[in-house]
């Protein structure tokens, strides 16, 4: 594994994952009811310039990986390759559970089920887990500090998406928020 790696396009390269999450991402997106596309693209509303600033560099932070990613050899000769690959479908498998679990639940709702029950933002810690995997089948030192760099970013996100959760859906959530961790 390398800080700095050499980059180019290839036929070999972390260019795979992008597809599959992509392909994942628009699959669910065209297969789920249309509340779910309204729900899962909406921002939340930011109580503060803080909160919308690192959202945004949160965003740009995941563009670059994911686009990064495109350009990163995989070693498939290194042992780390297969444990990044392992680490990739375990969390793209938890990314999958949690959009499944949102876009089949109720929007006049809060979603409590299935991987929602041990996580309240269960999209974005399984994102980390399957990108940090690619960063390890990668060797990418980068893509893994850029990975936690966006979880500890993300906080003010969270913080707001569960104000407007509270808003939306008052004491449900309030006693769903004290009986599941934010995180994991």
């Amino acid at each position: 594994m390398n800080l700095f790696q050499s980059i180019h396009l290839g036929f070999m390269n972390g260019w795979w994952f992008t597809a599959i999450f992509l392909s994942v991402n628009f699959g669910m997106i065209l297969y789920y009811p249309a509340h779910f596309k309204s729900r899962v693209l909406k921002r939340p509303e930011f109580d503060n310039k803080m909160q919308k600033t690192t959202s945004i560099i949160g965003f740009i932070l995941f563009q670059i990986v994911i686009w990064y990613s495109v350009l990163l050899p995989l070693h498939f000769d290194a042992v780390y390759c297969y444990i990044g690959i392992c680490t990739f479908l375990f969390g793209l498998s938890g990314y999958i559970r949690a959009m499944y679990d949102y876009a089949t639940t109720s929007p006049d709702i809060p979603v409590t089920k299935g991987i929602y029950k041990i996580s309240r933002n269960p999209q974005l810690i399984m994102s980390a887990i399957l990108w940090t995997g690619v960063g390890i089948s990668a060797g990418s030192y980068i893509i893994i500090i850029v990975c936690i760099l966006q979880l500890i970013l993300s906080y003010p996100g969270f913080l707001a998406q569960e104000q407007t959760c509270i808003k939306k859906y008052g004491r449900e959530y309030i006693n769903y928020m004290n009986k599941t961790r934010r995180y994991i």
